[in-house]
């Protein structure tokens, strides 16, 4: 008897009402959310294809935000792992006469320079890009607000993408935003950050070692611990 397994990336949908078409054509994915929902008490398919709000409530969220800091002249840099949310992001700001750069993986060498230059001197209030495109080695201190939509297991990769604002040239305070919707994995990963933030910090200042004395498999075993 053949098995079926179900593998979901990332760390949760990357929109809401993902996988729909695939839960209508399979029945096998049908017994897997019924099996959730037993298991949990709750009405999965329901959740994630009709009523669910959580998602929807963060983008409306982060668009007043926007909103609000674009018409008061402010720039904003705004973070997401994901490509798609960004796409999805960008279509609501556009709804709302806001534009935008966009830069992601596929984006070309040319394009990202381009953008860069462009944005310390345009009209375009709003940078959406990739945390693994765009979060090292750019210079970007015409913003004076950084947005992290949602949130990464590697707070270093956060904190080097907030970076690309505070950099040699800087003349403004920087406001930092993270977005975490309550009750949900993103904010079990901002236990997680604080937890291993708060490790680090310990294994520092209490054994009198700073982090690049550790060794790879000392690294290791300091961030798989669980808080």
């Amino acid at each position: 008897m053949s098995k079926i397994a179900f593998v979901f990336p990332g760390q949760g949908a990357q929109h809401a009402g993902m996988g729909k078409e695939f839960y209508e054509r399979s029945e096998k994915a049908r017994e897997i959310f019924d099996l959730a929902s037993k298991a949990t008490g709750l009405d999965i398919p329901a959740l994630c294809f009709e009523d669910y709000t959580g998602e929807s409530a963060k983008l409306e969220t982060c668009v007043s935000l926007i909103a609000s800091a674009s018409a008061a002249g402010h720039k904003i840099l705004l973070f997401s792992q994901f490509a798609s949310m960004l796409e999805r992001i960008r279509e609501r700001l556009l709804q709302e006469g806001i534009s935008s750069h966009l830069l992601v993986g596929a984006t070309p060498k040319e394009e990202r320079s381009r953008m860069v230059q462009a944005f310390a001197s345009d009209e375009v209030p709003v940078f959406l890009i990739s945390l693994k495109a765009g979060g090292t080695g750019l210079n970007l201190t015409a913003a004076d607000i950084v947005i992290h939509y949602d949130p990464w297991w590697n707070v270093a990769a956060q904190n080097q993408a907030t970076d690309r604002a505070y950099r040699i040239g800087q003349e403004k305070p920087v406001t930092v935003y993270k977005l975490i919707l309550k009750d949900t994995i993103e904010e079990n990963l901002l236990k997680l950050q604080n937890a291993k933030l708060a490790l680090a910090a310990q294994v520092v200042s209490e054994g009198m070692v700073s982090l690049g004395d550790l060794s790879q498999n000392e690294l290791m075993e300091l961030f798989e611990q669980n808080p």
